[in-house]
């Protein structure tokens, strides 16, 4: 068995396994990891804000809680969508930037090793994480089946309303 590292064919992307890199890899691996995530809850920061505030109309409780069941996991799983494919299509924009720290010890974030680094779930985490709406419209979706979440929505809501099915 080599030692040397494959690469697919056709391109210089190595595709050994993420643990198989030499130990000097995964330090420098984290201070990519570093720039990376800076990168990317900056953008993330900043998609969320223009989702919940200029592509969609603000959360109004009260008529999110009158929505059916059917057309409230409706919602929710067309923002998810919209969310995924942002996080996909930004992933891909953000993963042309050269790395500061490529090529010291011989790190190389076109690796499998830098390229698990650079994943999409991270920016849709970070997302969903800063997205009020959509958590808000999953609390009232998962308060009509669970009595935590109502006590957790009515904690949230100022006036008590109803939850209707």
């Amino acid at each position: 068995m080599s030692n040397k590292p494959s690469t697919a064919t056709g391109t210089n992307i190595d595709t050994r396994e993420p643990f198989s890199y030499p130990l000097t890899h995964y330090p420098v691996a984290l201070i990519d990891y570093f720039w990376i995530i800076t990168m990317y809850v900056g953008t993330a920061f900043l998609l969320a804000t223009t989702i919940d505030e200029y592509i969609l109309p603000p959360l109004d409780y009260e008529k999110v809680m009158n929505d059916s069941t059917p057309w409230l996991a409706l919602q929710i799983l067309l923002q998810l969508s919209l969310q995924g494919f942002v996080a996909i299509f930004l992933c891909g924009m953000l993963q042309k930037i050269p790395s500061p720290v490529d090529g010291i010890f011989g790190y190389n974030y076109h690796s499998s090793l830098g390229l698990l680094l650079r994943n999409p779930a991270i920016i849709n985490i970070i997302l969903f994480a800063l997205s009020k709406s959509l958590q808000g419209k999953i609390l009232i979706f998962f308060s009509r089946f669970n009595e935590n979440a109502k006590t957790s929505l009515n904690t949230i809501i100022p006036s008590p309303i109803k939850t209707t099915h």
